[in-house]
């Protein structure tokens, strides 16, 4: 039933959803239990001492970290500094420390290169409480897929996750995972500010834009 009820929710018109926000947050509360923390500095130091548990069966493992929010109090090698001595920049770098460990960790234990690797943010920041948060980190390796680093101008957004797994799945590459999106799709982004999830405005990125060029952002008039 839990799991009807986050469905609900979810496809739930947004003008109806502020009412039921605080029911569903202590829903997850309860679900969730002690079972999580947010401390990457912790997270961290376990990361190091573990290491990774081979299987014969298949593996899908999900690993949320607090990312680069505020307050900034890490440093590039993931050390708690005072708040006031952090910034924006480390806190990226303190992320990006954890993302390296993890994956010398899984070349340690030889499954690098047979282990889909995705690496994504649920927002972007451009120094801003405002608009221009529509640009988040994403990062893909596919099967079996060695080549230096590269960035792909295709016009993604996160609708498109559930076909690019399934490709990812079947082997493809991480260009070839996104072979479907439209090169010349326009795309929308839903903005509100954290709890005002009430007020929720429609953005439209119109075909040739990219998704930091926040300037190009237009609010959606519907008719």
């Amino acid at each position: 039933m839990k799991e009807l009820g986050y469905s609900f929710f979810k496809y739930m018109p947004y003008g109806l959803k502020e009412p039921f926000r605080k029911t569903a947050n202590s829903m997850a509360n309860i679900s969730l239990g002690n079972n999580f923390m947010f401390d990457n500095d912790i997270f961290y130091e376990n990361l190091k001492a573990e290491d990774i548990k081979l299987s014969d069966e298949n593996n899908f493992k999900f690993i949320h970290i607090d990312g680069a929010h505020t307050p900034f109090v890490f440093n590039a090698d993931v050390e708690s500094i005072p708040e006031e001595e952090g910034t924006y920049e480390q806190s990226i770098k303190a992320c990006m420390t954890i993302v390296k460990t993890y994956l010398s960790k899984l070349k340690e234990a030889g499954v690098y290169d047979n282990t889909v690797i995705i690496v994504m943010a649920d927002h972007g920041f451009n120094g801003d409480e405002t608009e221009g948060r529509q640009n988040p980190l994403f990062l893909v390796k596919g099967i079996n897929e060695r080549h230096e680093m590269k960035i792909n101008d295709k016009p993604i957004s996160y609708e498109d996750l559930l076909p690019a797994y399934n490709n990812l799945l079947e082997g493809k590459s991480g260009d070839e995972s996104f072979n479907f999106v439209d090169e010349n799709r326009d795309r929308k982004y839903l903005f509100h500010k954290y709890g005002e999830e009430s007020n929720i405005i429609e953005y439209r990125l119109n075909a040739g834009s990219k998704a930091w060029e926040t300037e190009k952002l237009e609010k959606y008039k519907h008719r």
